[in-house]
């Protein structure tokens, strides 16, 4: 018993070690999976709100670019342009003439008129001329000359734009730039500067293209903030290509993304497909990153999130669940030791009655002490299996021959659909013609009814057969717009000859459903002839012949019984080709033949005690004809 015991506890402990890791395997999935589907709709979210600054930042910028334009192509800004750079070359201020001041205050007047219609955000607009000339609009500056000339100096000794001004190039992009707000000189980047972004374009003569100079935008980024939507929980910044920050907001943006450059590459971030990615910082942190990008120059809008302020909920109820199975693996624990102590018992009993258990006989009064062991009442187990599947063998055979006997009683069947149609016709033909046919539809109808309901008698003569076929045939065309042709050819001493009930009326009503069906000239033909000791039963009709594999294929449904087509009776080509075997031997049944021009054969093979009886009927079997 102990050693049963032990085995019993290696088990339990097993199996809840196996469960056990596979239910936190399972719980871990889980909510792996739901904590990726929560990163997915926060960052649904936070895409949407990253469109939503996109389409204003876009806006703004787009702005810029249409101010430049404007001004650039504007035929009084290029002529007074042209005009300045036919003067000698400016490097101060006292270089100035009356006339080019003159020229500068209107050119000035022209752009400030431009920059109130058309853009309602703080921004600098100063235009260099060929010949050294500044023309500046300044926002909140003093001495616009002064502001303008440190600008312009600043932006020369920069390489890129120099480059700028050397090359094709008709306009570009560049932020972020950090000057002295007070007197436009560049500075380095200082914790508390505001960055610019400049848009810089050059200008050409409106007939000649002759380049005429460059005109600045520096636009203050802190124009950025009233058309960010943003969120608390998060932090949104604006990146050019390179991976400096243009502008930034929320509450750890800076000091987070500085952290992150060096796990990823900005260029690599713009080509990412993915709706999010997890980016790990320095310190261990990771982030969601959703970026968009910008029309403008590879610029990027990038969203950081911590992973943690996403997470936390789904985090807390992870560790809580990991909790809830350590403590219902402990309970099950003890119950399974509780109910093995209760279970064991009695269990070398059953285990003795088992081996002593027959079919029809347990002996139960008994009791034993001896340990048997689970192979032994495996063995016994097994042998009652087999006892069984003797018993259940039986009972099948015993289905089958019920099957077989509700299969005799399928030819009395009449489809209703067809008995309600005939009814419905009688019907409305008495009320058109006052009763003009109706008996003989009736008689008809009567005769397929009286042979359905006589039971008893398998076997009828050839005759009362034909005339049920013509019933069946007067009732079709009573009940169809057009009607079809019947002729009966066979010799009267072969109307006694026993066939069984319903042998020619499916195949007749096949011929009309398949073959003459939709014709207004369909003609079947019934003919009867005797080979030997083999009588053929043919059934012709004059419609669409068939193909050699459609025969082919008809008579494999047909002598695999696979054929389930409906018919008047309840009766398919597979049903008489069944019976024919079953009741005469495999060789006789039904065959087919089609010629094109011709129509289509079936004929049914039967044994005629008449001339050659006593010879060999193997020759003449499954022989068709098309007469």
């Amino acid at each position: 018993m102990h050693k049963i015991l032990h085995s019993w506890w290696s088990i339990i402990l097993i199996s809840s070690l196996a469960i056990c890791i596979v239910a936190i395997s399972v719980v871990r999935l889980t909510f792996q999976n739901s904590e990726k589907l929560l990163i997915q709709k926060t960052t649904t979210l936070i895409s949407a709100n990253l469109s939503k600054d996109k389409a204003s930042i876009s806006n703004m910028l787009y702005d810029v670019q249409k101010i430049s334009a404007i001004t650039s192509t504007n035929k009084s800004i290029t002529q007074m342009l042209a005009a300045g750079a036919r003067g000698n070359p400016k490097s101060s201020f006292l270089d100035y003439s009356i006339e080019d001041l003159n020229r500068i205050t209107q050119l000035e007047a022209i752009i400030t008129n431009y920059r109130n219609t058309l853009f309602d955000y703080q921004m600098h607009m100063i235009i260099l001329g060929n010949d050294g000339s500044l023309y500046s609009v300044l926002d909140g500056v003093g001495n616009r000359y002064q502001f303008s000339s440190a600008l312009i100096d600043g932006l020369r000794r920069q390489p890129w734009f120099t480059k700028f001004l050397a090359s094709d190039q008709k306009a570009l992009w560049r932020a972020p730039y950090f000057y002295d707000d007070s007197t436009g000189a560049l500075v380095a980047r200082s914790g508390n500067s505001s960055s610019h972004i400049l848009f810089c374009r050059k200008i050409y003569d409106y007939y000649s293209q002759q380049e005429l100079g460059v005109a600045v935008v520096s636009l203050l980024s802190d124009n950025l903030r009233q058309n960010w939507v943003g969120n608390e929980a998060t932090s949104t910044g604006l990146v050019n290509s390179d991976g400096n920050i243009i502008y930034s907001n929320g509450p750890y943006f800076d000091a987070a993304y500085f952290h992150l450059t060096s796990s990823w590459n900005i260029r690599s971030l713009s080509a990412n497909r993915s709706e999010y990615t997890v980016v790990r910082s320095e310190s261990g942190e990771s982030y969601v990153l959703t970026s968009t990008p910008l029309p403008f120059d590879n610029w990027l809008l990038l969203n950081l999130i911590p992973r943690s302020s996403v997470t936390r909920e789904i985090e807390l109820m992870r560790n809580n669940t990991y909790t809830i199975c350590v403590l219902v693996l402990l309970a099950a624990l003890v119950i399974c030791a509780l109910m093995l102590i209760y279970i064991m018992r009695p269990y070398n009993r059953i285990l003795k009655k088992m081996t002593l258990m027959q079919i029809g006989n347990v002996p139960v009064g008994r009791q034993t002490e001896k340990i048997i062991s689970i192979p032994d009442a495996e063995r016994k187990f097994n042998q009652m299996t087999a006892r069984i599947e003797e018993m259940t063998a039986a009972a099948l055979e015993k289905q089958a021959l019920e099957e077989k006997m509700r299969y005799e009683t399928l030819r009395a069947q009449l489809d209703p659909h067809f008995l309600f149609n005939t009814l419905n016709t009688i019907k409305w033909s008495a009320m058109a013609s006052n009763a003009g046919n109706i008996a003989d539809m009736i008689a008809c109808l009567g005769g397929v009814l009286e042979n359905a309901i006589r039971r008893g008698e398998e076997e009828i003569p050839l005759s009362k057969e034909l005339e049920l076929v013509r019933s069946y045939i007067q009732i079709k065309n009573w009940t169809l717009k057009h009607r079809y042709e019947l002729k009966i050819e066979v010799s009267e001493q072969f109307y006694k000859y026993p066939v069984f009930k319903y042998c020619l009326q499916p195949i007749v009503e096949n011929a009309v459903i398949h073959g003459i069906e939709g014709m207004h000239n369909g003609a079947i033909t019934i003919r009867a002839r005797q080979e030997r000791c083999l009588l053929f039963l043919d059934v012709h009709n004059n419609g669409t012949e068939m193909a050699p594999e459609q025969i082919k294929s008809v008579l494999e449904h047909v002598r695999s019984s696979a054929d389930s087509r409906k018919t008047l009776t309840g009766v398919g080509l597979s049903s008489i080709d069944g019976m024919v075997k079953l009741r005469y031997g495999k060789k006789y049944g039904i065959s087919m033949i089609s010629a094109p021009g011709r129509g289509t054969t079936v004929s049914i093979c039967l044994p005629y005690p008449g001339k050659g009886k006593g010879e060999d009927t193997d020759e003449g079997t499954f022989k068709g004809s098309d007469r």
